[in-house]
């Protein structure tokens, strides 16, 4: 296959995801996905291309997952790749007005800032004005209920960085980086205070 391409072709190669080019399977193992992208990085070592391939995200709303869990499929699309780029939708983003939050995981790069951008056809464009953390939720306001229901955590008691995370894992299922998101959040609006280690609500 690499013979075939030009020296110009050899920049980088695409490929479409396909679960049924596996082996024939529609629903196929791990180890035939890792099989599939290790094919995938002889064909890079041997053309001197890069190679791209794309995934799509599993029915329902995905906000709420860390970036290369919404991923669907097998684990190995989110653990094998050294870059991936995902794109969720932002909360600005209509059918009209398309609008997407690009987080990257970089295994062999410097760690990079998420960006916002806006689909103008045919290219999308880098949008500052969009903020890349609030990410689209499903049914009314959602984002604003979860954060309401970060905060009423310290109800009843200040509690360590650490165990605010726990609490919010174990009551709410929130992620760690939707965590640290609203987290921020709080912290920037002034809702709540660190004092002496501890985060309390800010009354």
């Amino acid at each position: 296959m690499v013979g075939v391409f030009s020296e110009a072709q050899k920049r980088l190669i695409e490929k479409e995801r396909s679960r049924s080019r596996i082996n024939g399977k529609l629903s196929p193992k791990a180890g035939d996905i890792a099989s599939l992208v290790n094919e995938f990085e002889m064909l890079a070592v041997r053309s001197g291309a890069a190679v791209m391939f794309g995934a799509h995200y599993p029915k329902g709303n995905q906000a709420g997952k860390d970036a290369i869990d919404r991923i669907a499929g097998s684990g190995v699309f989110a653990r094998d790749p050294d870059t991936i780029l995902t794109f969720t939708y932002q909360e600005e983003d209509q059918p009209n007005n398309r609008c997407f939050s690009v987080e990257l995981t970089l295994r062999n790069h410097p760690p990079k800032e998420e960006f916002a951008v806006r689909w103008q056809y045919p290219v999308f464009i880098v949008d500052d004005n969009l903020d890349p953390t609030r990410l689209k939720q499903t049914g009314g306001r959602p984002h604003a209920a979860t954060q309401e229901k970060l905060l009423a955590l310290l109800d009843d008691k200040a509690l360590k960085p650490a165990d605010w995370e726990k609490a919010a894992f174990d009551k709410l299922k929130l992620s760690r980086r939707t965590y640290f998101r609203m987290k921020a959040e709080l912290v920037k609006q002034k809702k709540v205070l660190l004092i002496a280690g501890m985060f309390t609500r800010n009354e």
